[in-house]
């Protein structure tokens, strides 16, 4: 099946779907080593061209049921396209790819030598697999120039961009000139050594790895970067890490519950001025970010979800400061806290400057925090947070800065 059949959405000028002017922003994605493992009968709706145009995130392969893909659309749900009309996934199907693959690892994913895809099995209580997921692995270039300030120090210039100051959404400013003249609320440091700390928040599928994976590249041409890659999630598979992360070094984990240990031993034999890590899930992963916070290292990390419910997570709210219930006098009860005498309160600094984070299907508009503190502490108060709106045009070339404030959920604000 050819692009037009997948409904893909292109942006054409003329008649035919040619595309006349290339985006500023370019996405990476070679799709022929997930092609070639496809099933014969399956390769039939879809070819390599398509993984090139359309958003395709996952191909999912399930014993007795109709193949189909996932494909991502900008601010929409996802879309369900089928691989096959009537052939259904059998034992042949899934045995067949499994065989090319290898191996699957403890956590149930293999990767391809050499490529960012990544392949995820289901297995019975008999240890037989009966379901296969393909993770469509994609890099890009010229993407991460909405935090490029955050990355490299306030004197960057952000060329073609404008700002929108508070409470005013008609009428934005040429911004030619370099960020910290705004007087924006901005953390960057001085020393561009160890600029921002950046957690990156998203759910599943809103593009954490991918930004990360440019962040990593963009930084590894000036510090000694270190990726410590649990599932060789950044780096992709094979000994010789992806093209897409440029001169990183990557560090391989062994079992996801290795991770904080490899981060130590990272941060001890490597002299690292980045430490990376994706996906931080766990407490001890908490504790080793704050270790190497400790030794002047900058972090770059992700983690599930949005600021609000990392506040509320026990495990990792560490990552913001951590937050304990404190037993308040009746004139402070009375004073601060609608006359409750329990209280919930940051207890240290956060680890990250910086907090951005993500939304599913909006690739192009992201929510930056840059004033964390201040954030967190308005969290546990019920109030809304500040935060800088960064978003840019289809084409990446003209950028868009707007002070916003994010009210909370009404969980968040009951709890």
């Amino acid at each position: 099946m050819q692009s037009k059949e997948l409904n893909i959405a292109k942006r054409v000028d003329e008649p035919g779907g040619r595309v006349t002017s290339e985006p500023t922003m370019e996405v990476v994605s070679s799709a022929d080593e997930i092609f070639k493992l496809l099933p014969e009968e399956f390769k039939r709706k879809v070819s390599p061209a398509d993984f090139e145009y359309a958003n395709i995130r996952d191909i999912i392969l399930d014993k007795g049921r109709l193949p189909f893909a996932w494909i991502m659309f900008p601010n929409r749900p996802p879309q369900r396209k089928f691989l096959s009309d009537d052939i259904k996934v059998d034992s042949t199907h899934i045995d067949s790819v499994v065989s090319k693959i290898g191996q699957f690892g403890p956590d149930c994913r293999a990767g391809i030598n050499g490529s960012l895809h990544r392949i995820s099995c289901m297995k019975n209580l008999q240890g037989d697999i009966y379901g296969l997921t393909f993770r469509i692995g994609r890099s890009f270039t010229k993407g991460t120039h909405l935090i490029m300030d955050l990355l490299l120090g306030n004197n960057v210039s952000l060329p073609n961009t404008k700002f929108t100051p508070p409470h005013v959404e008609n009428n934005p400013t040429p911004l030619n000139k370099p960020f910290g003249t705004l007087g924006l609320p901005n953390p960057a440091k001085k020393s561009q050594f160890v600029g921002n700390s950046i957690l990156v928040l998203g759910g599943p599928g809103s593009g954490k790895t991918t930004i990360i994976r440019e962040i990593v590249r963009i930084l590894a041409d000036k510090f000694n970067v270190c990726v410590v890659d649990t599932s060789n999630e950044i780096c992709g598979d094979g000994k010789i890490p992806h093209s897409s992360v440029g001169l990183a070094r990557r560090m391989m984990v062994p079992s996801v519950e290795e991770q904080g240990n490899v981060m130590v031993e990272c941060l001890q034999n490597h002299t690292p001025d980045v430490i990376v890590i994706d996906e931080i899930g766990r407490r001890n992963e908490v504790e080793a970010a704050a270790t190497v916070k400790q030794r002047g290292v900058r972090l770059i990390a992700s983690a599930h979800g949005n600021l609000e419910t990392l506040v509320k997570n026990k495990q990792l709210n560490g990552l913001i400061g951590g937050v304990e219930t404190v037993t308040l006098g009746d004139m402070a009860a009375k004073k601060t806290n609608n006359n409750s005498k329990l209280a919930a309160q940051r207890i240290a600094p956060p680890i990250f400057d910086v907090v951005i984070e993500l939304m599913k299907g909006e690739f192009n508009k992201w929510r930056v925090v840059t004033k964390v503190e201040e954030a967190v502490d308005k969290i546990l108060k019920g109030k809304p947070y500040p935060v800088q709106i960064r978003s840019r045009s289809d084409k990446g070339e003209i950028m868009w800065v707007k002070l916003h404030t994010v009210p909370l959920s009404k969980q968040i604000a009951n709890q």
